[in-house]
């Protein structure tokens, strides 16, 4: 498991799983429901599938999530991610 910054403020977790990508709420003292599953991304060979715990949201082919890709980074510049190794608590 990653932790990922948000502007140097940790925000969520991220797991991989076989093709599964999970993003979960950190246990930061901000989120109702830290730990929590925040989004499944599901990769099955042919694209992508983005999830909740319970619902799909929306399956996308490779060349669209490449696209929405640019959008969303392009949207969100002000922000800065940081992927770092979480650190066990003692």
């Amino acid at each position: 498991m990653e932790q990922i910054l948000v502007d140097k403020k940790y925000e969520y977790d991220y797991n991989l799983d076989k093709n599964h990508h999970e993003l979960y709420y950190s246990d930061n003292g901000e989120w109702s429901y830290p730990g929590e599953l925040a989004l499944r991304i599901t990769d099955d060979g042919n694209g992508l599938a983005v999830t909740t715990e319970d619902e799909k949201l929306v399956y996308l082919d490779y060349d669209t999530a490449e696209k929405l890709l640019i959008l969303l980074k392009l949207i969100n510049r002000k922000y800065v991610y940081e992927v770092v190794t979480k650190r066990e608590r003692l």
